[in-house]
């Protein structure tokens, strides 16, 4: 399987040469888009696989969250086959859902009708596309597997900020860069070599110290889950994100736990996963490097107006 380009990578091609920002952004996402597209009913499956998936601990994490707040309205961004959606339908929440994917919108579609709902509760539209966006506000916005293959999260946080009401609730999605400190990969091996240390200062050590960590994180090819653009966030840093635009974080939920490192799933897969979910407690300190995901619970406090100008100025000063 032929991995895309890591985010670092696409952020230095940018950094080297901006004016290719744009070409960059259009051609990740419409990998993204072509993605989704043949992988219709993957989520489908996964939320209704019959051995507990990842994403249906981080749908039950922030459906928990929700029916504790004081929460009517939702938009799901990234709604794909429509399985959450359904849910919160059956709950008596007013639900509507995003996709940039039409064949996944298809596939949401039928699920709606065949549940009783009314199929135009979904629509096409790209996040990081404003035009095509809703014109409403929603006291919730809940967005699951779409910003670990987003070009420009900040540009798609600032249109999420529009469509939330004062005091909303979001619950966002990353996957999590400090997880690379205990997969023994070539993740690891790319975190410490592009967060952890500066390798173009340690002159005459550079080529030791690449050579060492090379010789210590396995580079054999895993099953990965996308091959598709994957970026990583660090917990630590994600209110960067957030602050500039008003949001407060509330809380982090840590999801996806791992038993040992990754690699060792090959060995006993049943018995890996099934030791993983035993495992699963977002509230965990250890979630910061046993977690290969986090979902972000931040509040609206202060309603901003935000105009062309501060968008361009938010956007400049996140890297």
């Amino acid at each position: 399987m032929t991995l895309s380009k890591s985010g670092n990578e696409i952020l230095d091609e940018w950094r080297i040469n901006p004016k290719h920002l744009y070409v960059i952004e259009d051609s990740q996402r419409q990998e993204s888009k072509n993605f989704f597209d043949k992988n219709r009913t993957l989520y489908r499956d996964l939320y209704k696989h019959p051995e507990k998936d990842a994403y249906t601990v981080a749908k039950d994490i922030i459906r928990n969250r929700i029916q504790r707040l004081k929460i009517k309205t939702i938009l799901d961004v990234g709604c794909g086959a429509g399985t959450p959606m359904i849910e919160y339908l059956k709950l008596n929440y007013q639900i509507k859902g995003i996709d940039f994917s039409a064949k996944q919108l298809e596939v949401a579609k039928g699920e709606l009708k065949k549940n009783g709902f009314n199929p135009d509760l979904v629509t096409e539209a790209d996040i990081e596309n404003e035009l095509t966006l809703p014109k409403e506000n929603f006291d919730c916005i809940i967005s699951v597997g779409v910003f670990p293959h987003l070009v420009n999260s900040s540009k798609a946080l600032v249109s999420f900020v529009k469509m939330l009401n004062e005091k909303g609730k979001l619950f966002i999605q990353f996957k999590n860069a400090l997880f690379s400190m205990f997969s023994l990969n070539k993740y690891s091996y790319e975190f410490f070599t592009h967060e952890l240390i500066d390798m173009d200062s340690l002159g005459l050590l550079q080529k030791d110290v690449d050579l060492f960590l090379r010789s210590k994180f396995s580079t054999q090819t895993e099953n990965f889950e996308f091959d598709v653009l994957s970026k990583y966030d660090n917990p630590l840093t994600i209110s960067n994100l957030f602050e500039p635009l008003g949001l407060q974080i509330d809380k982090i939920h840590f999801f996806h736990y791992h038993i040992a490192p990754p690699i060792l799933e090959n060995v006993h897969p049943k018995l890996f996963r099934k030791l993983g979910y035993s495992i699963e407690n977002s509230n965990d300190w250890r979630g910061y490097f046993l977690a290969s995901s986090f979902i972000v619970e931040a509040s609206n406090y202060h309603r901003l107006q935000i105009s062309r100008r501060t968008t361009r100025h938010f956007l400049k000063g996140v890297k």
